[in-house]
């Protein structure tokens, strides 16, 4: 009964120690799948950014140019300024039309706002991958730790198990001289009884 019941304790801290290691593998598993999410969400966002980043640098050196080559396109002379004034001035309901360069150097402004908005999201994404690098570094701590632990207990377990082996041997050969002994004192038994009886007749 005695080694029955240590048997017992040693298959019960066996199927513990299984089911702790399936829960931090799922866990790993789990961490490893949100961290790769969200490398993977950074890592696009990073590449727009730099994308829109390159179109704006490319934007602005061709207005640069633009400007520089056509520097008429920004002045006006007296006739064209009169002729833009009588113009205004028959038509003051009409919208005023934007020069080209004033079009482009709208839209580089806007440009401009939405690389902001990228490099501010990207931002956010950085810190939030920061974060959850963070969270994982700690957990695989706290699961190392926790791993280190369950050695320990497998390896008290191990030395338990050869020490009931140990004790389950000696118990047997034990059990063995008692059987032996047993045997040789029926035999004796056989041997003294024979004799008396011989006794007896005599």
């Amino acid at each position: 009964p005695h080694n029955k019941r240590l048997k017992d304790i040693l298959d019960n801290e066996k199927l513990k120690n299984h089911q702790r290691a399936q829960e931090f593998k799922r866990e790993l598993q789990m961490i490893s799948k949100q961290s790769s999410e969200k490398r993977n969400e950074c890592d696009a966002l990073l590449s727009e950014s730099s994308s829109k980043i390159s179109w704006l640098d490319d934007t602005h050196l061709s207005i640069q140019d633009n400007i520089s080559e056509n520097p008429s396109s920004t002045s006006y002379s007296d006739s064209e300024e009169e002729e833009s004034m009588k113009l205004k001035s028959k038509k003051p309901k009409s919208k005023e039309v934007k020069a080209p360069d004033e079009q482009m150097k709208e839209k580089f402004v806007l440009m401009i706002e939405d690389t902001t908005q990228f490099k501010d999201d990207t931002d956010f994404l950085e810190n939030e991958n920061k974060i959850i690098t963070d969270l994982v570094s700690n957990n695989f701590q706290t699961m190392s730790e926790r791993f280190g632990h369950m050695i320990e207990l497998c390896t008290s377990l191990y030395h338990i198990e050869n020490q009931t082996s140990l004790v389950q041997e000696y118990i047997e050969r034990l059990n063995k001289v008692r059987l032996r002994q047993e045997i040789d004192v029926e035999k004796d038994s056989a041997v003294i009884a024979e004799e008396l009886d011989e006794l007896k007749i005599m």
